[in-house]
């Protein structure tokens, strides 16, 4: 049951390192860490209206009531679709060294990857830890698991502050600061 929860965070990993990814090819310096907060800020916003609104309609009309917030993906996509109906164009070539090997970014994507999992596990295993405990109205479930987001939302914004004051350390320190959350 725990591996089946766990394995449902490494889609979630793959696409916010994907999209990371995008913005880091496409964008450098500040501006690039900007619209990496900006991203990651309106990912939070999201998650925490979603998570807000899955507890108040599961208290009204039962636990599968919420999942047919997923059909809201399709309108996401259409309003997609629409907006980017021209190509961004092609990325600026940047030059890479004659050392350079794409397997030499694995330790990169792995701890990327490792980190990311480790940031959305406690969406998918506080619920059943709260229920352990003797709570379970969906709404004050879903009102302590929206406190990880609002703190994302801050963190996010503030990321371009911190990229210009501690450079290419920000990774490190965020890094360590989230696994030092998690510990």
């Amino acid at each position: 049951d725990l591996w089946l929860r766990s394995s449902r965070t490494l889609p979630d990993a793959h696409i916010d390192t994907a999209m990371t990814g995008i913005l880091g090819a496409r964008f450098t310096g500040a501006r690039r860490a900007r619209l990496v907060g900006i991203r990651s800020a309106i990912s939070s916003t999201g998650t925490l209206t979603t998570v807000l609104l899955s507890g108040m309609i599961g208290q009204a009309y039962g636990w599968r009531a919420p999942f047919w917030m997923y059909l809201l993906a399709f309108a996401i996509a259409g309003l997609a679709a629409m907006a980017f109906r021209e190509p961004l164009g092609k990325a600026p070539v940047r030059p890479v060294s004659a050392h350079f090997s794409v397997l030499s970014l694995w330790p990169i994507y792995g701890l990327t990857m490792l980190m990311s999992i480790a940031h959305t596990m406690p969406s998918f295993q506080m619920g059943f830890l709260l229920k352990e405990d003797g709570l379970t109205s969906p709404v004050n479930l879903s009102r302590i698991l929206a406190l990880s987001s609002i703190i994302g939302i801050v963190g996010s914004f503030s990321f371009g502050w911190f990229y210009r004051t501690f450079s290419r350390w920000t990774i490190v320190l965020a890094m360590g600061l989230l696994s030092v959350g998690y510990v």
